[in-house]
Parts: C-alpha cells; structure tokens; sequence
C-alpha cells in the first residue's frame, strides 16, 4: 500500500557543530535529509513537518543554499500541490515571536516556493492547523492537523510541566483524525478511538542525552488511519559526554573555591574591608595587586 504522506518534525539543520558530536554532523544531518528524499520519491507523497526546520532562525547564506537544493529535487508527481507543508517551530522565529517571522531563514524558502508554510498551528498558538486539505487534492487530508506544541505519554517529563498530554489534545480536539506535533524530540504514537496523534521527534541526536534516541519518520496511511516507522541511517559512537564531565569538574572546582572563600576569610557589608581581607588571605602577584589598587584609584587600600 502506498503511503499518504511522510510525517516528519525537528530537524533542526544548522551549519554549527553539537558539542557532543565526534563526526561531521553536516554531513550526517544532509545523509538523513536526504534519505528522507528518497522516500518522497518512491512514493511521490507530500511531506508533513511539524516545525523547528532549522536549529536557528537566523539561517546562514550557506546552510540556506543547501536547503534550496534539497527541496528542488523533490517530487510530486502528477498531484497538483506542494511537496512540504510545515509550521514556524520556536527555533524558526526570531525572539520566538509570529510577527517577526518575515525575518527568518524559513520565510526566505517560503518566499522562494521550496517550501509552504501553514497559515497557523505555529508555536505559541492556542490550536493546532487543519487547513492541509484546502492544499493537497483529494479527501485524504480532511481533519488531518499540524501543530509545533509540546506534548508527551505516560510520566511528566519535568515534575512542574503544565504542558497537556497527547491524549488530552486528542480529547479536546475530536475533529481531527490525525494530529502531527513537533518540539518534543522524543517519537510516539498515541491511539485514541481510532484517532491518532503522532509526534515524530528529531531526526538527528544533538544532545547527549539522545545517545540511544532512533531517528525517524512516520508513514501515513489515510485509507486505514495507521503508521508505520521509517528508521533513519545512524552513526555509532559519534555521540560523546565529555564536555558534560568537564563542566561537572569545573562545577566542583567552583563550589569548592567558594566553600574555601567562605572558611578562609569572613564577609562584611563593606567592599572595602572584603578587598583587604581577600588581598591578605590570598598570595597574589605585586603587578596583580598594583592593577586592583589603580582601578580602586588607591583610595581604599
């Protein structure tokens, strides 16, 4: 059976380097990107993204160039209609706000046609986007939503999260058979009679507590109202925790510095006699301390 559509959200394409990536993560983002293609293709289906497409809306000539030619080799095929449909994420808007969304590397594809972007649904609105059937030909997409909203199964992610679950979106939008969410990095389906809501989550690991995250895509099969997974090509062992061992170090350094601060010398109200005291519990350079004594115009010490 020949799928839908692809459902797909948070890719985040940046011309920067995580900091717990090993490899070339340029490379591996357009591997993904780009397998992704080669899905359309085959079925010659419109992709649904549900937002963040860039990790920056400040988007460099160079990243937008390549994005320009990733979506002029997609095709349709004989459908009237655009090949993918998506919403502003937070990441895509300046200072997270719609009325500066004009400035963003988003808009520029959007101005350019490589992309098109739905009237609402974007982050920060009240509900979600159902107007992909007035786009795409056919019944296929009637109640079918996209929405850039947080949203998570089973536990709280945080134990202060009011953000509503998927099932209690599901509930209090009934209308749509099909809800496809963005901005939790995490993938799930949620059924909820015979109605599904599905959150693809990121299609690249960017942090390292996404070590064991598997990137994907979901397939959509509006004749049955089901989907199937699509996994993504991964790199092994590319994903490191160093620098999180180097600032817990740098942490302790801090908090024993502060401690042994506290013991060595007492705190008063005056920066005068805190000065002093600091300056003779501590050994220090003459040049260092002739510096201090200049800023301090010599009048305190």
């Amino acid at each position: 059976m020949k799928p839908t559509a692809i459902l797909t959200a948070d890719w985040h394409l940046r011309d920067t380097q995580p900091i717990c990536r090993t490899d070339d993560f340029w490379e591996s983002q357009w591997i993904k990107a780009y397998y992704i293609s080669a899905i359309q293709k085959r079925y010659k289906c419109p992709i649904i993204h549900a937002g963040d497409f860039f990790h920056t809306w400040k988007t460099s000539p160079y990243l937008l160039s390549a994005s320009i030619a990733f979506f002029s080799q997609l095709e349709l095929g004989d459908e009237e209609g655009p090949v993918f449909l998506t919403v502003y994420g937070n990441h895509d808007l300046p200072q997270h706000s719609m009325e500066l969304a004009q400035r963003s590397g988003m808009h520029t594809l959007h101005t350019a046609q490589n992309i098109t972007i739905l009237p609402n649904g974007h982050w920060g609105e009240s509900t979600p986007n159902g107007s992909i059937s007035e786009l795409l030909a056919g019944d296929a997409f009637e109640n079918v939503a996209v929405w850039h909203k947080f949203t998570y199964t089973g536990n709280k992610p945080w134990p202060s999260c009011t953000e509503p679950t998927a099932e209690q979106i599901l509930r209090k939008f009934s209308k749509y058979k099909l809800i496809v969410t963005g901005d939790n990095h995490t993938p799930f389906v949620v059924k909820y009679k015979g109605r599904l809501l599905v959150n693809p989550g990121s299609i690249t690991r960017q942090t390292a507590d996404q070590a064991e995250h598997l990137p994907r895509v979901y397939l959509w099969f509006a004749e049955t109202n089901t989907v199937t997974e699509e996994f993504l090509p991964i790199k092994v062992d590319v994903i490191t925790k160093e620098h999180l061992e180097i600032k817990a170090e740098r942490d302790t350094r801090m908090e024993a510095f502060i401690s042994r601060l506290k013991e060595d010398w007492n705190v008063s109200l005056s920066f005068e006699d805190n000065l002093k005291e600091f300056l003779s519990s501590n050994k220090l350079r003459k040049s260092v301390i002739a510096l201090i004594h200049k800023a301090m115009d010599g009048e305190m010490l």
